[in-house]
């Protein structure tokens, strides 16, 4: 069974903010009106309109980075290549890959975004997607600003590294 990606929601966002006061209320020069729901990333409040997506974020949200950033990240030694390579001949499988190991090799635009880049996988070639070839055991990241996906090369193709650390490989 194929891993599935989590769509990001504004629900979990720090600047997503919902006036439950049966009152208005002037936030940084904008009233507020009760019930309605409201981003505080911009100066301004911005308030969600009726065609704006329920569940999903909107095309507008500020944190959206368009174009996506695509990374590409390889083992900083040798060393770290083997250890990782005896690790899983000994565990007999693919074994997620720890952040320390990793450094960044690559960094470019992506016009894909995390789920098209997780869709189009299954039907067609990594190196219709990628700029660069992909080694077996490297990390493909793809930040879309909302949330990072990160992707592992392994023998039986791409699957989603849920425990990468990127802070810990670009120390």
């Amino acid at each position: 069974m194929r891993d599935r990606l989590s769509t990001p929601s504004c629900a979990s966002c720090e600047y997503s903010y919902y006036h439950e006061e049966r009152t208005s209320r002037i936030m940084k020069g904008v009233r507020l009106q009760p019930y309605e729901h409201y981003c505080l990333k911009y100066k301004r409040p911005r308030l969600f309109h009726g065609k704006d997506p329920k569940h999903k974020v909107p095309a507008w949200c500020p944190k959206r980075k368009t174009p996506c950033v695509l990374r590409v990240y390889s083992f900083r030694t040798a060393d770290d290549w083997m250890l990782h390579e005896q690790l899983c001949k000994s565990c007999g499988k693919e074994i997620q890959p720890t952040g320390y190991r990793y450094a960044v090799r690559h960094e470019a635009a992506s016009t894909l975004s995390p789920y098209e880049f997780w869709k189009r996988c299954e039907t067609e070639a990594e190196s219709e997607l990628l700029p660069v070839p992909v080694t077996l055991h490297e990390v493909v990241e793809i930040d879309d600003g909302l949330k990072p996906t990160f992707f592992y090369k392994t023998t039986s193709g791409f699957k989603i590294a849920y425990g990468f650390k990127p802070a810990a490989a670009q120390k």
